[in-house]
């Protein structure tokens, strides 16, 4: 526990934490929830409906991915963050906020 206290210590100490602070993508509009039941399939008008919006606003690229990927309504596996990283627009490898994307 004590070297955990100090290696965050140190962290924080080290100029890392202002990284944090430098995002090189705009907030996105974000849902903010990954449940599929607020995607909505309007096949007649071949797009995707979303409802539930009570915890939308600016958001990172990065939190709407992991979310939309990682939310429990995914329990059977059909959406995996490495088929969907291609159609958006988040470059590899670089910060994105907090979180950064590995291949």
């Amino acid at each position: 526990m004590q070297e955990a206290f100090h290696a965050g210590a140190a962290w924080l100490a080290s100029t890392a934490p202002d990284q944090l602070l430098v995002n090189p993508l705009p907030p996105v509009l974000g849902l903010a929830g990954g449940n599929r039941a607020n995607y909505l399939w309007a096949g007649e008008e071949g797009c995707v409906r979303l409802i539930d919006w009570e915890d939308s606003g600016g958001s990172d690229r990065a939190f709407e991915l992991g979310e939309l990927c990682e939310h429990i309504s995914r329990h059977d596996g059909a959406l995996e963050a490495h088929q969907l990283r291609p159609h958006l627009d988040l470059p590899l490898g670089k910060p994105i906020g907090c979180a950064t994307f590995a291949a």
